[in-house]
């Protein structure tokens, strides 16, 4: 394998220690960078409880850098995942686990729908461990005292 060529691999391996080179850099380095000014829409086939839960969560991860433009379907499918969630947790609690001795078939739909959307959140860093795999914005540098105290001219 050629040094100058960089090998894209899944995420295996021990999780990256917060704050260090690896997590800073990310692993999703495959991914073309955007111009900063890019905004965030949802698509136009988002509407209801899932557009409303997208203008609640979607800010804050804009501003972490954790949602891009190119990302906007994938989440927008994760906001109506969280809405059909919602909504079948309380059908399934409204008409219980059995219903006519068999059952319910929304307990499967609500089952599945969570674990889809466990996958989607992992995707946005949304749980510690996947955060911690994701690309951070730089912070800027703390100057160096001794830097401060030189340039200052030892005064």
């Amino acid at each position: 394998m050629r040094a100058d060529k960089e090998v894209i691999m899944g995420s295996r391996g021990p999780m990256p220690v917060a704050g260090s080179t690896e997590t800073a850099r990310g692993r999703n380095t495959y991914q073309e960078p955007e111009p900063p000014d890019a905004e965030v829409v949802p698509p136009a086939w988002l509407d209801g409880e899932a557009l409303a839960y997208w203008h609640e969560t979607a800010p804050p991860l804009v501003a972490a850098g954790q949602l891009r433009a190119v990302m906007a379907t994938p989440f927008a499918v994760a906001c109506q995942l969280a809405t059909d969630c919602e909504r079948l947790g309380r059908e399934v609690a409204a008409e219980g686990m059995v219903v006519n001795g068999r059952a319910n078939p929304k307990a499967r739909l609500l089952r599945d729908a969570r674990r889809d959307l466990l996958q989607y959140s992992r995707a946005f860093g949304l749980d510690s461990n996947s955060s911690a795999r994701l690309p951070r914005k730089a912070e800027p540098a703390k100057a160096n005292p001794l830097a401060v105290y030189i340039a200052r001219g030892g005064a």
